[in-house]
């Protein structure tokens, strides 16, 4: 094979070392450069020459580097379930932290369904967007980056369930009950993650990933307060508390993460339940190197 290698090298003008190398794989530059060249070359003029065909990186004596081994996902249920811990005997409430990757999933606290309030709307911009894109734009972008009550109320009067529905499914989610209930939908934490991981592949929900990135200052509690987070809340009195949620896409060390987080106060009120997200958040933020990489699955 070293002399097919040199003949082929020769023709190509270029000269084997005249040092003793013991193996050609200490060649990272020429050997798989040489491979690559040799199967350009016509299969008639490689018989001529007597060489094999094709040629490959074994061929030439280039041992394949072993396969790398898949990281083993880690365990991060017990980190997330600390930040839960920690913010639930701080304030007194219910927390509850979700984040989604295929195979590296994990959720901490109450994952029981919550409504979805304001966060349902953005399946629903999606498919008014998808329904008629220049009729409905406005009322999405009302409805999402600031979370205006009668452009969804629009937007939901007038798109069917159904079609809501398939933006779910595309998302790979299901809500706990209809979609029809609008923002008493029932929705879990961890539905609301795995929503987010696979939102940038829902069909037509580019323009409303945008407008998760517009959110107006005033609601920018959470994880609006992480650097080029792409998100939506949604909030209001629940079970004689107050119920603030959030889902969204955040920037992290190694790609976006998705986080979905929900805090229950008992007392406080708006400012309490979203204190809550902020102090989640705020831990959050300093491991995102640590959580799993978003995509879709």
């Amino acid at each position: 094979m070293m002399r097919h290698l040199a003949a082929f090298l020769a023709a190509a003008g270029i000269a084997m070392p005249t040092i003793a190398v013991p193996n050609i794989a200490e060649m990272p530059v020429i050997g798989p450069a040489a491979v690559e060249a040799f199967n350009q070359i016509p299969s008639n003029v490689k018989r001529d020459l007597g060489w094999p065909t094709p040629m490959s990186s074994q061929a030439l004596g280039l041992n394949s580097a072993a396969p790398q081994q898949r990281p083993q996902p880690v365990n991060i249920q017990p980190q997330l379930q600390g930040i839960v811990n920690r913010v639930n005997a701080r304030h007194g409430g219910q927390a509850t932290i979700s984040v989604f990757s295929p195979g590296a999933s994990a959720t901490a606290g109450d994952n029981r369904p919550q409504p979805a309030f304001s966060t349902m709307k953005v399946p629903v911009s999606i498919a008014a967007l998808k329904q008629d894109g220049p009729r409905w734009y406005r009322d999405a972008e009302l409805a999402v980056t600031v979370s205006d009550n009668p452009a969804m109320h629009r937007m939901a009067n007038a798109i069917p369930t159904h079609q809501v529905q398939t933006v779910l499914g595309e998302g790979r989610t299901h809500t706990a009950t209809s979609p029809a209930h609008k923002m008493s939908t029932l929705w879990t934490t961890s539905e609301q993650a795995r929503f987010a991981a696979n939102l940038p592949c829902v069909n037509g929900s580019g323009p409303v990933v945008g407008m998760m990135a517009r959110i107006t200052p005033d609601q920018r509690w959470g994880l609006g307060r992480m650097p080029g987070a792409r998100f939506k809340g949604g909030w209001n009195h629940q079970g004689g508390g107050y119920l603030a949620r959030q889902f969204g896409l955040v920037r992290g060390p190694r790609g976006d993460v998705v986080i979905a987080i929900t805090a229950y106060a008992p007392h406080g009120g708006y400012g309490k339940a979203t204190q809550m997200l902020n102090d989640i958040a705020a831990e959050l933020n300093g491991q995102l190197g640590s959580l799993p990489v978003a995509r879709c699955g």
